[in-house]
């Protein structure tokens, strides 16, 4: 509530404790995890082989994720980034990283 009415300073779902149920009920309703993953793969696939970044950022209504409507979440920016690698294997892109 204190970040609801206070001033509108900026804070992260991971700070309000919502963090991991948001990004799983939002997986169970839209496939966040399979369009974030192919937007890795795209960016691994157009860059040169070796270390690589892929930036992203998008605003997401999180208003009825539990069937209520949470206020406080209402239109929330998600973003980060992945860091990593990649090479073939063989015929195989292989992929590895870590996104934050």
């Amino acid at each position: 509530m204190k970040y609801y009415f206070g001033p509108s300073n900026d804070v992260t779902l991971s700070q309000i404790g919502y963090l991991r149920d948001i990004i799983n009920a939002y997986d169970r309703s839209f496939g966040a995890y399979r369009r974030a993953n192919q937007q890795i793969v795209d960016k691994a696939k157009t860059s040169p082989l070796g270390y690589f970044i892929y930036e992203f950022e998008n605003v997401y209504e999180f208003g009825g994720v539990w069937g209520t409507t949470l206020y406080s979440l209402g239109g929330s920016t998600v973003k980060g980034t992945f860091e990593g690698e990649s090479s073939f294997n063989g015929n195989v892109l292989v992929i590895k990283g870590i996104i934050t």
